[in-house]
């Protein structure tokens, strides 16, 4: 038992208008799910009465190519015939589901509701031993 995530596949079903460059579209959705899989799962910057821990970034731990699931984008083009701007920006859209989506696995699959992130190895494991404590 390690206490180790590792999210294997993420399919994202997104709204965002008429895609006007689908390769830049589906850079910025794979991206942006990068970014939140490392928020949900690595990086951390603890601090202690208002100042960093950390001297250098060296322990920042960002998710690399390795880290990377499978991804799936599905485009939902369904912008009314009367909206007058039916392109919008993308931004960072991919972002805002992979921590939910990967916290109601974890407690789908442990029991486990988190209640902090990164959902490192630690602190799972910690809440694991506690929940077999509750159950002797």
């Amino acid at each position: 038992l390690t206490g180790r995530v590792r999210v294997t596949d993420l399919h994202h079903i997104t709204a965002a208008g008429r895609v006007i460059y689908p390769p830049g579209y589906l850079g910025q959705i794979e991206g942006a799910a990068m970014m939140g899989l490392g928020m949900t799962l690595t990086e951390d910057m603890p601090t202690l009465e208002g100042r960093y821990l950390a001297d250098n970034l060296d322990q920042y731990m960002i998710p690399t190519m390795h880290d990377a699931p499978d991804q799936r984008v599905d485009v939902l083009d369904n912008t009314p015939t009367t909206d007058s701007f039916p392109v919008r920006g993308v931004g960072e859209l991919g972002i805002e589901a992979v921590a939910p989506a990967i916290c109601s696995a974890i407690e789908a699959a442990t029991g486990i509701r988190v209640q902090r992130l990164p959902v490192d190895p630690g602190y799972l494991l910690s809440a694991l031993c506690a929940q077999e404590e509750n159950f002797s």
